[in-house]
């Protein structure tokens, strides 16, 4: 968990669903993952890892801190997750990037997000990391919990600290690398500063 000062003492922890050991994961048809907390990895390759375990955590992580999920799609579907992710990151790595049949509608060859809507499909947007973390209290009202107006952690419209935005964005970069091999593992993850305070 982040450091207690940038957080309440009411805190909801949910079931996150899905734990096997990592030397005998389950089928990609049995994965319990949601997809948007899924790595790329296991979407495109259906492998699981400690790493892939990084990106999810990145992504719980973000959601616990802005009271909305990072990446977030009304029927859970693999196209919009995917756009999300390719709009905060850019550019999928090669073989994915290549095997996504639906990228073209909304990206050109370099990544970048289209000009205008095809086939009636909205289109991406340059979202950086840096941003998100710089909106969060800024669409409470809009991104209240299951439509309540409660807040999850904090008073609506609570921006993130400058102090804290930084750590914070260090630690999901790292978190959230294209590359399995380039994340964080858990033992930096649990020396980041974000983490420690």
């Amino acid at each position: 968990m982040p450091n207690a000062k940038y957080l309440t003492h009411d805190v909801l922890l949910v079931d996150f669903g899905e734990a096997f050991p990592f030397d005998s994961p389950p089928k990609s048809e049995d994965f319990g993952i949601p997809i948007i907390y899924r790595a790329p990895e296991t979407i495109f390759e259906s492998r699981l890892s400690p790493a892939s375990e990084a990106w999810s955590l990145g992504c719980v992580l973000f959601e616990i801190r802005a009271g909305y999920p990072l990446f977030a799609s009304v029927m859970g579907g693999r196209n919009d997750i995917l756009m999300q992710m390719v709009q905060m990151k850019g550019k999928l790595p090669e073989p994915w990037w290549g095997s996504w049949e639906k990228r073209s509608t909304y990206f050109d060859d370099n990544g970048k997000p289209l000009d205008e809507e095809t086939d009636g499909t909205s289109t991406a947007l340059d979202c950086s990391l840096e941003r998100m973390i710089a909106d969060i209290g800024t669409m409470d009202e809009e991104k209240a919990f299951l439509g309540s107006e409660v807040p999850i952690l904090e008073a609506k419209g609570t921006k993130v600290p400058p102090d804290e935005a930084e750590s914070m964005r260090d630690f999901l970069e790292g978190a959230l690398k294209w590359k399995p091999e380039e994340r964080l593992s858990v033992a930096q993850m649990l020396r980041h500063p974000w983490i420690t305070g």
